[in-house]
């Protein structure tokens, strides 16, 4: 009566235990990477006096009203140091309060500039539009 119990356990374990050993490669290479994460986070923060190239950031934004400080907020933290950064801000003729919070944003930072565009092309143009007025852009001319 219990002849069939026997063959199918033994089926059961034997596919248990073959997973488990494919799966092993796959747990080590988890804690591995998840040990040289915890690594990088140590990281010491970049200083004012290294010697690291200026860089623009700019970024169109057309009626963004609902994430454009959260986005300020997160260039603000970038690990750079701040004298060696601009962020320019397009607004590319928003229709809701995008150029105000901007506005607002950029009084309390130095490093962030709002442009505004009366008319909205493409974004490549309100890009482009920045890159005239970044430090960047005006030394490569």
């Amino acid at each position: 009566m219990l002849n069939w119990a026997f063959p199918v356990l033994t089926a059961l374990l034997l596919t248990f235990f073959v997973f488990s050993i494919y799966n092993i490669p796959v747990v080590v290479t988890g804690f591995r990477r998840l040990w040289k994460s915890h690594k990088k986070d140590k990281k010491p923060r970049l200083s004012e006096g290294q010697d690291l190239p200026f860089v623009s950031i700019i970024v169109p934004m057309k009626n963004e009203e609902e994430v454009a400080a959260r986005l300020l907020n997160a260039l603000a933290g970038f690990n750079y140091p701040s004298g060696k950064r601009e962020v320019i801000v397009v607004d590319d003729a928003s229709t809701d309060r995008t150029g105000e919070i901007c506005l607002e944003y950029s009084l309390s930072h130095p490093e962030v500039r709002v442009l505004e565009r009366a008319t909205s092309n493409t974004k490549a143009g309100a890009l482009n539009f920045g890159l005239k007025y970044s430090r960047i852009g005006r030394t490569n001319r």
